[in-house]
């Protein structure tokens, strides 16, 4: 009777919605929430102090979105189960979620619903899709079939340097520290290899860089 209880930690910068998971973890004997963030910086601290089983992340935080932390996570070889909560159908964070290791994808609209069940699989090292995002599934798959680095050569060289490291996982700013120029250059230039490339959304371009890795190891040596 006595069994462990999984430790959750949930990062959202919604007050809010953040209160209405935390109400829905409260009815479950078997989950406690150790930690409550607002941005991904203050999440990272939390799941490191509290050596926690999850870690609910909404992907669109401020200051440190939550593929971002997922990233840093995984670079830190933790092994917390990062579930990513947001409010988009999103084929490139599903990608993202592939490449990060990350085992859960959340629709805000159906949090309530999903997110207990969700923990319950995540913890046991299942991965959890969450409803409506069936066709999601079928539409990354598809793409993520489809070679599609021949587009690669509309861009500059310094536009696939780019590219490249975005896929690396680097954000705007570690781009620009390593290129030498500033932040505002590096999101001028994504902002142009977007439209050269047709590609839109929050996360399409990392999304796209990650499938094109080994094409850009080449061409932007």
């Amino acid at each position: 009777m006595g069994s462990k209880k999984i430790k959750v930690v949930i990062a959202d910068d919604h007050p809010i919605f953040r209160s209405g998971l935390v109400s829905v973890f409260n009815q479950q004997a078997d989950i406690e929430i150790v930690g409550e963030a607002a941005n991904g910086q203050e999440a990272l601290s939390l799941i490191e102090s509290s050596n926690a089983d999850v870690a609910i992340l909404d992907v669109d935080m401020p200051e440190m979105d939550g593929i971002e932390t997922a990233r840093q996570l995984k670079d830190r070889s933790s092994s917390v189960a990062v579930v990513f909560l947001t409010m988009h159908r999103d084929a490139a964070i599903l990608r993202s979620m592939q490449a990060l290791n990350a085992k859960g994808y959340v629709l805000k609209d159906s949090a309530l619903h999903d997110i207990v069940d969700c923990v319950r699989r995540v913890s046991m090292g299942k991965k959890f899709i969450g409803r409506g995002l069936d066709e999601l599934v079928l539409d990354a798959v598809g793409t993520g079939s489809r070679q599609m680095h021949p587009q690669l050569s509309r861009l500059t060289k310094t536009e696939l340097q780019i590219v490249r490291l975005v896929g690396e996982y680097k954000t705007s700013k570690e781009i620009s520290q390593e290129l030498f120029v500033s932040v505002k250059t590096i999101e001028t230039h994504r902002y142009n290899i977007c439209l050269k490339l047709g590609i839109t959304g929050p996360h399409a371009l990392l999304a796209y860089a990650v499938e094109n890795q080994k094409y850009l190891e080449n061409l932007a040596g």
